[in-house]
């Protein structure tokens, strides 16, 4: 995603060259996905289902955080093949530096955003990356 144009058409048409390549599994539209970025994803997804119909599509929905911020999950669903989230478990966590749990970290959270995630997506193949951010833990 570009500040300038959202969906850069020739980055997809480079990427797309690739869609045969054994060691691509999938496409990941955008990190850090927001409600807001609909209809930008869903223009690069015309493009890349143009011409590959073999693989997956997810991205990263940060919404899935507090899923009620999302008046219509049902465009998402019909769009991706399976949702993507993820979580810092050690960024916010009291046990690794004191800071209590939210849904942007904390071991506890991990449980909730995948509730969250159920509650929007029902019984679906689901990844979650638990990723360790150690920038919040410096001091």
């Amino acid at each position: 995603m570009d500040s300038d144009e959202p969906v850069r058409k020739e980055y997809l048409l480079a990427a797309l060259r690739l869609r045969d390549h054994p060691a691509l599994i999938g496409w990941t539209m955008c990190d850090d996905m927001w409600d807001v970025y609909f209809p930008f994803i869903q223009k690069a997804v015309a493009i890349i289902r143009r011409y590959d119909h073999r693989l997956p599509i997810t991205g990263t929905f940060m919404d899935l955080r507090h899923p009620n911020t999302v008046r219509d999950w049902t465009k998402w669903i019909h769009l991706m093949d399976f949702p993507l989230d993820y979580i810092y478990p050690l960024q916010r966590d009291r046990a690794t530096n004191g800071y209590a749990g939210e849904i942007g970290g904390g071991l506890k959270d991990i449980e909730r955003l995948m509730a969250h995630t159920r509650t929007v997506w029902e019984n679906v193949f689901t990844e979650q990356f638990l990723q360790a951010q150690y920038a919040g833990l410096a001091r």
